[in-house]
């Protein structure tokens, strides 16, 4: 609640982005080889450009089309790029944006490489690296605990992030993203992930050895796959 009371977003904005939130789980399930999660992103947004453009149907469809266009992130920080877009579309609807077809999806495409690769190196190759090695040195003394674990580590963060990431992103705006990408501290997050899971990874091989070595000697004496 204090993030939440901190960003200056009306009551009625809000109600409509928790509508953003959910729709954009759907993400996955509406993907295709053509635009990728393009047509979930679009589904997704469909709440708050209803209220942006309801006097005006050719703006919305307008709006719904370049929301669907091609995109492709980590789903932990769609809903971020999707509450930052959203922000444009606010503005959009209040004076017009010169060319918003192509900067709408010059930020979505700014966006959705760093972050995918973020995502991916965060919660992929560090989070969920740290929390398995947690729940495995449980798991493998029988501790019923060691799933739990698990599951409760690695999504409690996850979506905390998609959730506030709505939030924030629309409460930042465009602007301030792209003052972040430019200033290289999106990469430099990344690199720092990516280094610090490829540490956890070393420590958890080196930990795990012996339960690996168990294994492939209880395969080769009872010729499982053989």
């Amino acid at each position: 609640m204090g993030l939440m009371s901190n960003l200056k977003i009306n009551t009625d904005d809000k109600k409509l982005l928790k509508k953003v939130y959910w729709r954009s789980l759907t993400q996955s399930a509406e993907m295709n080889f053509i635009k990728m999660q393009g047509v979930g992103y679009g589904y997704a947004s469909i709440p708050m450009l209803r209220k942006f453009y309801k006097n005006d149907e050719d703006e919305y469809y307008r709006a719904l089309g370049r929301s669907s266009s091609y995109f492709n992130c980590y789903p932990g920080f769609i809903p971020f790029i999707l509450g930052v877009t959203l922000s444009m579309e606010k503005e959009n609807s209040i004076e017009p944006i010169p060319n918003m077809d192509e900067t709408v999806n010059g930020i979505k495409v700014g966006l959705m490489g760093p972050l995918a690769g973020l995502g991916d190196s965060f919660f992929m190759g560090t989070l969920r690296v740290i929390v398995t090695g947690i729940a495995l040195s449980l798991a493998t003394q029988g501790n019923l605990l060691g799933p739990l674990l698990f599951f409760l580590l690695f999504h409690i963060p996850f979506f905390a992030v998609r959730y506030y990431g709505t939030f924030v992103g629309y409460s930042l705006g465009a602007n301030y993203i792209k003052t972040a990408t430019e200033s290289g501290l999106i990469k430099a997050v990344t690199k720092g992930a990516t280094l610090l899971g490829l540490i956890m990874v070393g420590a958890m091989t080196f930990l795990n050895v012996p339960f690996i070595l168990d294994f492939c000697s209880y395969v080769n004496k009872w010729h499982i796959f053989f």
